[in-house]
């Protein structure tokens, strides 16, 4: 299993974007083999985040009402060890779990 797996399930690909309330990714899913394009956000602040989790799942349930509504495909708070600010920022992969000092919560979410 890739260093860069989430949930066993997702592989985190190249940096997409960031902003002040987290970084987007692409992500894979290593575990299916329809090619469905997937991104996935990541913030430290996990609480701001499940805000916008919040209207995601508001908006989900009049989808046929609002076009160009994502779908959650999963969210959560998961903790990732040995990450730093810096990875975020420039690295296309995370660094392999160990215990350490600098893991860190962050919340998440998926969408295709």
């Amino acid at each position: 299993m890739p260093s860069n797996t989430i949930l066993d399930k997702f592989v985190i690909g190249k940096p997409l974007d960031s902003g002040e309330y987290g970084r987007v990714f692409q992500a894979k899913d290593i575990t299916s083999k329809n090619s469905t394009k997937y991104v996935i956000k990541l913030s430290e602040q996990y609480e701001n985040l499940a805000h916008e989790i919040k209207v995601l799942k508001k908006l989900t349930k009049i989808k046929e009402q609002v076009q160009g509504v994502p779908t959650l495909v999963d969210y959560g708070i998961i903790l990732l060890k040995n990450m730093v600010r810096a990875d975020l920022d420039k690295c296309t992969t995370i660094p392999e779990p160990e215990i350490s000092q600098s893991s860190r919560l962050f919340g998440y979410y998926i969408i295709p």
